[in-house]
This record gives structure tokens, sequence and C-alpha cells, in this order.
């Protein structure tokens, strides 16, 4: 099972057997970074639990949107039924930080977050 982190601007994967006694060594676009414990804001087994907001955007208007809690409850009851049934997309997870609303994570065609 993988494990995630948040910062203040950011989620990172945790490397397997990536704890240390001050913090964690996680996935990075260039290979391994070390998070000290100091600047994590919340660990979880899941994107999900990370994330502050679920964005859409469906197949008829360009504009994403943020959505509500059902409709996040919803799309991740069923994400296959989502973009059928419901005409999403695309679906971006992101966080509030100092510069504003950050996407870090998408939804892939088997309906899995992964990030970005």
């Amino acid at each position: 099972m993988n494990k995630y982190i948040r910062t203040k601007d950011r989620i990172f994967e945790v490397n397997e057997n990536g704890e240390t006694y001050n913090g964690y060594g996680c996935k990075s676009k260039n290979g391994t970074v070390k998070i000290h414990k100091k600047d994590i804001i919340k660990e979880a087994d899941t994107i999900e639990e990370l994330v502050d907001e679920f964005v859409i955007k469906h197949i008829n208007n360009s504009n994403p949107y943020v959505v509500d809690e059902y409709q996040k409850t919803e799309i991740l009851k069923d994400r296959q039924k989502a973009f059928v049934e419901y005409g999403v997309e695309e679906v971006k997870c992101a966080i509030w930080t100092d510069k504003g609303l950050i996407y870090v994570a998408k939804m892939n065609e088997k309906g899995e977050l992964e990030l970005i």
C-alpha cells in the first residue's frame, strides 16, 4: 500500500521503506527528495484524503469547476460512471496554497488518482 504526505504546497508519495528518524524519502520527478517531519501537514494512505478540492471539466463545457461534497462522493463511489454517465472529461485534485489553488493529482482512465 502506498503512503502519501502533504506539505504546504505539494503531495508526495513516500518511497518504499522511505521513513527515517526525522522525515521521509519521497518520489520526485528528479528522483528522491527528503521531506522533514516538521514540513509535513498530513499523512494518509490515499491521495483523496490529502486534497482540498476536486475540479472537473465536462465534455460540453470547457470551463473547469470545483465540485461540492455530494459530487465528489459520487465520483469516488463509481469513478467510471462519472466519465460515462455524467459526461466528465477530466478530474483533477487540488490543494490550497499561498499561491492559490494548485493541481496536484489527476484521475486516469482507470479511475485512479495519480500525482502530477
